[in-house]
């Protein structure tokens, strides 16, 4: 074991960065490091180990993908609560507020599903949009769609989910503007 994190470390010297188990790179800080070898010591031992998934470490997550791709961040605490509401509803956000809320019910049925993580990121990432003051629902919903593609891929329960609350329209003008280059806007 000590001579995987030797290894490890060796890695980490040389190559400055890291992937995470969703292949985005993240600059190596210190906390990072320390993920780093949790992965590391993780895929050296081949057990699985169990992984708590917080709905707030999946915020930081969010928070780092969208300062990423989008320049854009709020530096302050974003407060999430779980709330039983109508199960049209999958969440929400009130104005002037800094807390995402979040239908239970939904969720449990996701996380009994096993797809509690993509969940949650689906969930948070649209609320978080709304949050750095993007109130355009058919806006939010296309760069989830957007950012979504990049980090799961088109085959991915999240991408499905994003896709599945997207308007048609905006699913139109995006498959239409891959396949020809620009979005073809006569619907």
């Amino acid at each position: 074991m000590l001579k995987s994190i030797v290894y490890c470390l060796y890695e980490i010297i040389t190559i400055k960065f890291f992937f995470n188990s969703n292949n985005l790179i993240y600059p190596l800080t210190l906390e990072n490091t320390k993920i780093f070898l949790f992965y590391a010591k993780v895929d050296r031992l081949n057990t699985p180990m169990p992984i708590v998934i917080s709905p707030e470490t999946i915020l930081e997550e969010i928070k780092r993908d969208v300062k990423y791709t989008l320049q854009k961040e709020i530096k302050d605490k974003i407060n999430i609560k779980f709330v039983n509401v109508h199960e049209g509803v999958l969440a929400f956000v009130k104005n002037g507020e800094l807390s995402i809320y979040i239908n239970e019910t939904p969720y449990m049925q996701a996380k009994m599903l096993g797809k509690q993580y993509e969940y949650l990121y689906v969930i948070e990432l649209h609320e978080y949009l709304h949050l750095l003051g993007i109130a355009d629902e058919r806006e939010v919903r296309r760069i989830s769609i957007e950012l979504l593609e990049k980090k799961f891929g088109q085959n991915s329960y999240a991408y499905s989910l994003a896709y599945r609350l997207a308007d048609p329209r905006d699913m139109y003008l995006i498959k239409s503007q891959k396949l020809y280059g620009k979005p073809n806007t006569y619907i």
